[in-house]
């Protein structure tokens, strides 16, 4: 026992301790302040204060290393019975994890993905390189000083996470300044959405699938050349807001953008504010009409480590590890945890989920245009024709999956925004925006007619834009720019209409979206606070150039310059979408998406019909919000998964019919390893209930007769 004590304390010594807490800072800490500092908006929403995130580097900087030191020591102990075997089994674990950090974003390729292995392929590379590691750790000596070196990480990882939260808590409030043409602003921010698609091949309007909005350009300034400057939502949105280049990363909070767009106008007081924030966190708080519960420290401190729990293994496993990770708060995301509807209150500051009753949303902002004694702003951004797609042109709902707004059909990636090479099923999800958006122009209508209703249309300044593009290219992101997908992603709808403006004008002139704020401040007659990137659209001078913010995509650096002061390729962008929806209806997927374009139509007795259940087949539910009503909802999508290996096949040829007639076809998608999937869009004039939904296999396809395989059949009902 003696000798064992005396190995132990040889082998265990204060340098080993040392160094398991700086494995301890690469494994854990450095990845969790890492995410935290991306998620301000997070702790922002929890309410989080120095007692919180004070308990958090306690956590992660003193508690958690001891707890692995005492383990370590456990474990050599242990090991010293067994011939001190396993006596690094912690410090391998500690590299193992770090390691797995470190690939996590590298590795994700769409094969692998496809195949579910990349966990495999993860830990292959992991594992080793931390046993590699190790060794080295044992047999060289600078290996263990620069481990040593390292430990300045357990100062500099919480250190510099301090200084950044630290950093935002500090105010930086405008200074007011009264408007010298107070003029109701009536402005709309949409998402993900390519002015791009508003265009016939004439580059106009197209006023057969967009009437309103043909109607808005007859009276407002069209700016047909008008480009965003960043590609994501919480960048691109506080851009607008404050006319600034996104060129340092800066959480969406009013402490980092003094003088925009919402402090100007509320420190003025010349204006009844309505303001629909969903994302950003840039109105001041004063604003908020509804109290929210407070939560006590001991309930943030709970909210906070169950968040870090459940983050964590995501940070350094791939999705498609065969382990149920734990839930994470939906408050982690910028979403309440609650859904807090209050459709009756039309001022001040609203905050609602992002992605649920976004009809319901655009109602209220419709009710909350009304007359005032004071002039109107009123703000709105708005998650549409952001995914999911669940919103019909006629303004029903035909599903609502929460999931879907990650990882819609025939994506791949860890938010779903890779498109697999299936020209087929991206054109379906294309289809699907597009009807979203036509719902969009029915909501501009309403709009109009709104302000015509309250005697503001003419007097006031309406702006109605969207924060970025989005893209439908198989093999492509639906939000990484490259070669391809610029032009989509680049481009966004841009309608000012100025006060007694009647006539419209269609402009192409390089306007991005920081030009909004300084149009606004000169309309108004209002100083901006501080300097500003964007140049008013009423001015001569315009930049020579466009610039696009990004990290991901065409180039390694923060910036992408577009030389050009037009949309690049924009002619060759919208002949695209026209080759594949035409001028037609589009109640209907496009005929390229369909296996079977010419069956259309066809009844059932057409064809050689054989009862072959697939008990693989899975019908997924689609899940409908508790208020919504039966009068508003339809139950248009068909979709769910299979296991096409039990048909003999690895792509199924899937034919739905309804009530005895062939209404659609389509090859099915790859969902997972195993797993198969279709989706199936009925044109709301088919759905009637009663009525009979039938899946199909197209098994032989030469005429007079084809044979099809009935794999399931439904009552339309059940697709509720």
């Amino acid at each position: 026992m003696t000798m064992l004590n005396e190995s132990l304390r040889k082998t265990f010594s204060a340098e080993r301790a040392l160094h398991i807490a700086v494995l301890c800072a690469f494994a854990f800490s450095q990845p969790l302040y890492a995410v935290l500092t991306q998620q301000f908006v997070y702790l922002h929403d929890l309410d989080a204060g120095l007692v919180e995130v004070g308990f958090v580097v306690l956590l992660l900087t003193i508690l958690l290393p001891l707890a692995w030191i005492a383990l370590d020591l456990l474990t050599m102990c242990v090991a010293m019975h067994w011939n001190r075997q396993f006596r690094n089994l912690v410090p391998t674990i500690l590299l193992t994890l770090a390691w797995l950090s470190i690939l996590r974003p590298f590795i994700g390729f769409q094969f692998l993905t496809f195949q579910s292995i990349v966990w495999i392929a993860s830990l292959a590379l992991a594992i080793p390189a931390a046993v590699l590691c190790m060794l080295l750790y044992e047999r060289t000596t600078w290996i263990r000083s620069w481990v040593s070196v390292a430990a300045v990480s357990l100062v500099c990882f919480p250190g510099m996470f301090l200084y950044q939260f630290f950093s935002l808590s500090r105010p930086r409030v405008a200074t007011p300044e009264h408007s010298q043409h107070p003029v109701p602003v009536i402005m709309i921010v949409f998402d993900e959405f390519s002015g791009l698609s508003l265009m016939n091949r004439d580059l106009q309007i197209d006023a057969g699938h967009f009437p309103q909005f043909d109607r808005l350009g007859k009276l407002s300034t069209w700016y047909r050349q008008a480009s965003t400057v960043h590609i994501r939502t919480d960048v691109a949105v506080p851009a607008i807001l404050s006319g600034q280049f996104p060129t340092v990363p800066r959480p969406p909070l009013e402490s980092e953008y003094p003088g925009n767009l919402f402090q100007i106008i509320h420190g003025t007081d010349d204006f009844d504010m309505t303001v629909f924030e969903p994302v950003t966190r840039l109105c001041p708080k004063s604003l908020q009409t509804r109290e929210r519960s407070r939560r006590s420290t001991q309930e943030k401190i709970r909210s906070l480590v169950a968040t870090l729990l459940a983050v964590y293994p995501r940070l350094v496993l791939p999705n498609d590890t065969p382990l149920e990770f734990p839930p994470i708060s939906r408050l982690w995301f910028g979403l309440p945890e609650q859904i807090d509807w209050h459709p009756s209150v039309y001022i001040g500051l609203q905050r609602f989920d992002p992605f649920i009753q976004r009809r319901e949303q655009a109602q209220n902002f419709i009710q909350s245009l009304r007359n005032t004694e004071k002039p109107l702003f009123n703000f709105l951004h708005i998650e549409i024709p952001h995914i999911p797609s669940c919103l019909l042109p006629s303004g029903h709902e035909y599903n609502y999956d929460e999931m879907a707004t990650f990882h819609p059909a025939g994506a791949w990636g860890d938010i779903g925004e890779n498109w697999a090479n299936d020209p087929g099923i991206v054109a379906r999800n294309e289809h699907r925006y597009l009807l979203q958006l036509q719902f969009v122009d029915r909501f501009i209508g309403q709009l109009l007619d709104r302000l015509q209703e309250i005697d503001e249309l003419d007097r006031c300044l309406l702006i109605v834009t969207a924060d970025h593009g989005v893209s439908y290219r198989p093999g492509h992101s639906r939000r990484i720019p490259d070669a391809e997908t610029l032009p989509d992603l680049l481009s966004i709808p841009l309608f000012v209409k100025l006060p007694g403006q009647a006539q419209g004008e269609i402009s192409d002139s390089n306007v991005e979206s920081v030009d909004l704020l300084p149009t606004i401040a000169e309309v108004l007659g209002m100083p901006l606070a501080g300097p500003v990137d964007g140049v008013s659209v009423l001015s001569r001078d315009r930049r020579p150039r466009k610039t696009l913010y990004h990290k991901e995509g065409m180039t390694t650096k923060e910036g992408l310059t577009v030389l050009e002061p037009s949309i690049p390729r924009m002619t060759a962008a919208v002949d695209r979408r026209w080759q594949i929806f035409g001028a037609g209806s589009w109640e209907r997927p496009p005929e390229m998406a369909c296996s079977h374009p010419d069956w259309r139509g066809r009844p059932t007795s057409a064809f050689e019909i054989e009862d072959a259940p697939l008990n693989s087949l899975n019908l997924m539910a689609q899940y409908r919000l508790p208020d919504a009503s039966n009068l508003d909802y339809r139950p248009c999508l068909v979709a769910g998964s299979m296991d096409a290996g039990d048909l003999g096949i690895t792509t199924a040829d899937l034919v739905l019919v309804v009530d005895g007639i062939v209404q659609d076809s389509q090859f099915s998608f790859h969902k997972s390893r195993n797993q198969q999937g279709f989706e199936f869009l009925l044109p709301e004039s088919v759905v009637k209930l009663p009525g009979q939904v039938e899946l199909f296999h197209a098994d032989r396809l030469t005429d007079p007769r084809p044979r099809l395989r009935r794999l399931g059949k439904w009552p339309l009902f059940d697709v509720r």
